[in-house]
């Protein structure tokens, strides 16, 4: 709030990253199975962390900081499901008897 952003503004903001990781989580989870996980993986840090240098020098516009949010947003959500999947792929699950 101390750049000069309201209370309105802020929770339009966490909505708009938000509503980047809802609507992206589908188009880049199938990206990452036509292209790979790896790069599609890559990619999204390497635009997470621009993203968040960016955002500062954004301040100045509602639309560009609201469109820096939403790729923010996209690229955050796509870490986190992406970095599970992997996870998960490397995971030796061990077979249960229940006898």
């Amino acid at each position: 709030m101390d750049k000069g952003l309201n209370e309105g503004l802020a929770v339009l903001l966490v909505t708009v990253v938000l509503t980047g990781d809802a609507m992206f989580q589908t188009p880049l989870g199938w990206l990452a199975d036509r292209v790979g996980i790896r790069r599609v993986h890559l990619s999204c840090a390497v635009v997470f962390s621009l993203s968040l240098l960016a955002l500062p020098l954004m301040l100045g516009s509602r639309i560009q900081l609201m469109a820096i949010c939403l790729l923010l947003g996209a690229a955050a959500g796509a870490l986190y499901t992406l970095s599970l999947v992997r996870a998960g792929e490397n995971l030796q699950w061990a077979e249960a008897d229940y006898d």
